[in-house]
């Protein structure tokens, strides 16, 4: 809401149109009427607002993340609909409502994996994804601030009941940050150190896209990755694990990276066995003398 209202002042002083979306992901019975009451407040304000509604989230594992996942595909499926309505020459950006507490909450579940600098350095405040640009402007903002904005400005809100329940990770490591913050593990020397690791990230894929120049020997457009063993040898293991799961990515048409903890022991293995073969991130990886092929996991020798 604090988004909404502040982006809703700074469009109308520029002229610009402000379109909003409100998730209902199904999952709790009063989220319908809190997406209604997002839509009355837009209503009232003249702000064009969609209720978008998600579902199938049932099922095992990580919830949370089933739901981001869906809620993104929601929204980017919507701020392309928008597009197209508006007209083709308009410029959409989807901004979100991340603070600096999401971004330190980020960091400690990815440290609690293993993470390496690109987990570590958290979420960007830009990034393209499906053909959409996100934007997230309140990563310097903490949480108890927008409450505050909120409160002073007179806005309604909602405070979501998940966001107080333990059973979800992202709310341990909400509660453990507050025991944490008198050893001076807090909320901002997180995010700093989020920022620091996102520009040391930056030189790192230089160097594998440097690495990459030199050792795929056939076309970056092809279905399938021919790389030198040699000079994936000869390169610092962080370059090369960089480079290859950024191969495996592409090639297995993920939008993320295989994790550090599940690459590292491939690597390894593909530098040291000849003949070793492994599955990652939906691609095959064979490793012989010279080189190693990355393909997708359920295609021919020769596709």
């Amino acid at each position: 809401m604090a988004l909404l209202a502040m982006l809703h002042r700074w469009g109308a002083r520029r002229d610009l149109q402000i379109h909003a979306a409100t998730v209902d992901h199904g999952l709790r019975p009063e989220a319908r009427a809190e997406a209604e009451m997002v839509a009355g407040w837009c209503a009232d304000q003249g702000v064009s607002h969609t209720i978008l509604t998600v579902t199938g989230l049932d099922g095992p594992g990580n919830l949370q993340a089933r739901a981001r996942d869906a809620r993104y595909e929601a929204l980017a499926d919507w701020s392309i609909g928008v597009q197209r309505r508006v007209g083709s020459q308009a410029h959409i950006n989807v901004v979100t409502g991340h603070t600096m507490d999401d971004q330190a909450e980020t960091v400690l579940m990815r440290l609690a994996r293993g993470s390496g600098a690109e987990g570590l350095s958290g979420m960007s405040d830009a990034l393209e994804w499906k053909g959409v640009l996100w934007r997230r402007p309140f990563l310097t903002f903490r949480r108890a601030d927008l409450r505050d904005w909120l409160h002073a400005e007179g806005v309604p809100w909602v405070e979501d009941p998940s966001n107080d329940d333990p059973a979800f990770d992202r709310i341990k490591a909400r509660r453990a940050l507050e025991v944490l913050e008198p050893l001076g593990l807090t909320v901002e020397g997180l995010a700093a150190t989020a920022d620091r690791l996102r520009r040391q990230s930056e030189v790192l894929d230089l160097d594998a896209c440097l690495l990459e120049n030199r050792a795929l020997l056939n076309d970056a457009t092809q279905s399938h990755a021919e790389i030198d063993r040699e000079s994936l040898r000869r390169a610092h293991p962080d370059t090369a694990m960089r480079f290859l799961a950024e191969t495996i990515r592409r090639i297995g048409s993920r939008d993320y990276r295989p994790r550090f903890r599940a690459l590292e022991p491939l690597y390894e293995k593909l530098m040291r066995k000849p003949g070793f073969r492994a599955t990652l991130g939906l691609c095959l990886i064979e490793a012989d003398v010279h080189s190693v092929i990355i393909r997708p996991e359920h295609a021919g020798p020769n596709d």
